[in-house]
């Protein structure tokens, strides 16, 4: 698993104005922070490589205006093709309902079983699952799962921010 930036400090405040507070003047700049990202692993991806995005909730999606992590997974998929990588997007997961946000870990390790696989038979071989954030891994782990079903294998997985392990320190915080 991937992640581009640490869920803390300002990064953390960043990621909060896009998702919850409806900056869509953010979409290029974070879809271009993914691009470059993804040139950075693409050689420990190789190809051909599917590029599956942990589907966003429909209610966060209506209400934002936006699939955050389909938008990542294009800019992913991009960023591959930038370096070389045979990569396209595929959209071979769904959700149930439900809301993450603020959710106790148990509750989103709950709430993620709902992942599902859709479309079956269409893709195959090796899969890079692309999603905005991973707080508990609860969602990466339903996604990938869900996949066992298809005839896509995870390969791998590459997120926008990760959130710190549990207890684990501020950077710069002295004890």
């Amino acid at each position: 698993m991937w992640a581009i930036a640490s869920l803390a400090g300002t990064n953390h405040a960043m990621v909060s104005a896009w998702k919850d507070a409806g900056r869509r003047d953010l979409d290029a700049f974070f879809a271009g922070v993914v691009r470059r990202g993804a040139r950075d692993i693409a050689d420990a991806v190789g190809s051909p490589i599917s590029v599956v995005p942990v589907p966003a909730r429909r209610r966060s999606t209506r209400r934002r205006g936006i699939d955050l992590p389909l938008l990542l997974a294009h800019s992913t998929a991009t960023g591959l093709r930038d370096a070389g990588v045979d990569a396209r997007v595929v959209k071979a997961l769904a959700i149930g309902a439900g809301e993450q946000r603020g959710s106790s870990a148990r509750e989103r390790w709950r709430q993620a079983s709902s992942v599902r696989a859709v479309g079956r038979g269409r893709a195959q071989g090796r899969a890079l699952l692309v999603d905005d954030v991973i707080t508990t891994g609860a969602t990466i782990a339903a996604a990938t799962s869900a996949l066992q079903v298809t005839f896509l294998t995870v390969a791998a997985g590459f997120c926008l921010a990760a959130a710190p392990a549990y207890g684990a320190r501020a950077a710069g915080q002295v004890s």
